[in-house]
C-alpha cells in the first residue's frame, strides 16, 4: 500500500485574483496531470474551493484543482519534483505562493 504522496494546488486565477478561463485552467490541471503521471504511474485530481488572505487584496477565494500521486519508497526526488511544478505554476499565473501537500503537510511555494 502507498502512503506516500505529493499533492499540487493548481491555482484557478492569474495575478492572485483573476480568474481564469475554464480552457485555461483545464490546461493547466492537464499539463500538471501529464507531469505528475510521467513520473508515479498516475494521477487524481479533484475540485475545492480555498481560500486565503491577500495583503493587498484581503480575503481571495479561489477555485482550484488538487493534482495528487502516490509513490513507493524507491522514489526519491518527489516533493522536489512536485516544488518545480508549483514553481512553474506560480510564474506561470503570477501567484504569490502555490500549494505543495505531502503526508507531512503542505508547503507554500
Amino acid at each position: 500500500m502507498y502512503e506516500k504522496f505529493v499533492g499540487v494546488y493548481v491555482p484557478g486565477t492569474s495575478n492572485e485574483t483573476d480568474p481564469q478561463t475554464q480552457a485555461v485552467h483545464k490546461q493547466a490541471v492537464l499539463d500538471t496531470a501529464a507531469k505528475l503521471s510521467a513520473k508515479f504511474g498516475g494521477a487524481t485530481a479533484y475540485n475545492v474551493q480555498g481560500f486565503w488572505v491577500s495583503d493587498v487584496h484581503g480575503l481571495v477565494i479561489d477555485e482550484i484543482t488538487i493534482v495528487k500521486s502516490f509513490y513507493g519508497d524507491d522514489v526519491t526526488d518527489a516533493i522536489e519534483y512536485a516544488r518545480t511544478i508549483a514553481q512553474g505554476l506560480k510564474d506561470e499565473f503570477h501567484q504569490e505562493a502555490v500549494t505543495v501537500e505531502t503526508e507531512q503537510g503542505i508547503e507554500f511555494i
